[in-house]
């Protein structure tokens, strides 16, 4: 047995995050004979490298194994920083594969003064006493996600696609104004965690896909930093180990 040491675990001061501004990546594809003899499918849009995963819809199975590539072929696997093209995987002709990614349609911005970002995952449950049981049956059903961000006021980079509108030179050239008058609460794309070792390489990813803001707290403390803390919900979460 090999035992844990500090740096297999991760720390807040080694994880930086980011927001994706646009809709995650979601493809339905019904595989051909020529998709099962390229091994391939190519991406609608580019993806963040660690995010691609595959379902066979057809089996109800995950497809354990993936290849992220940096090109529509799949002949090159990517490397971290390097935008994912394609997916390449062993396909059958005529079976369903549901593809889900963090789109990367620009660049991913990061979230400065970020602290405490916090995942739930919560099943609905059913509990029913039944005559002459002694325990209570259960029933689990389907599972919401949720979780927050805390920030500094430092920069409205975040909450300008969480929610209200951003105007970029108001009320004069190179001054910001962020305002809800006219627009609430916003769905972004993920908000993705990165870690880094001392060398600067990334080694684990952590993905919260579908973000939708549900509730914003703002903080206007007298004798601390103004913050705020965001709420939202999200569709699912995706962990990758690169280390």
């Amino acid at each position: 047995m090999t035992d844990v040491v500090g740096s297999d675990l991760t720390q807040g001061r080694e994880v930086k995050w980011y927001f994706a501004g646009t809709e995650a990546g979601s493809e339905t594809k019904t595989a051909t004979a020529g998709d099962a003899s390229n091994g391939h499918f190519a991406l609608a849009a580019d993806a963040e490298y660690g995010s691609v995963v595959v379902y066979n819809d057809t089996d109800s199975t995950i497809v354990s194994t993936v290849t992220e590539c940096s090109d529509t072929a799949g002949a090159t696997p990517c490397a971290d920083g390097t935008a994912v093209k394609s997916a390449t995987f062993s396909i059958t002709s005529g079976k369903v594969y549901l593809l889900k990614y963090c789109a990367v349609t620009a660049a991913l911005v990061h979230v400065g003064t970020s602290r405490d970002v916090k995942f739930s995952a919560k099943a609905d449950e059913k509990k029913v006493s039944i005559h002459g049981q002694a325990n209570k049956v259960t029933s689990v059903g389907a599972t919401e996600y949720s979780g927050s961000l805390e920030e500094f006021h430092y920069n409205q980079s975040l909450i300008s696609v969480a929610y209200g509108h951003q105007m970029t030179s108001s009320p004069t050239t190179g001054k910001e104004k962020h305002t809800t008058a006219f627009r609430g609460m916003q769905k972004i794309g993920a908000l993705v965690g990165k870690r880094y070792n001392a060398a600067g390489t990334v080694t684990r990813k952590y993905f919260l896909m579908g973000t939708q803001f549900t509730g914003i707290d703002d903080t206007f403390p007298t004798d601390d930093f103004y913050s705020r803390t965001l709420s939202f919900a999200a569709d699912y979460k995706t962990e990758t180990d690169l280390s």
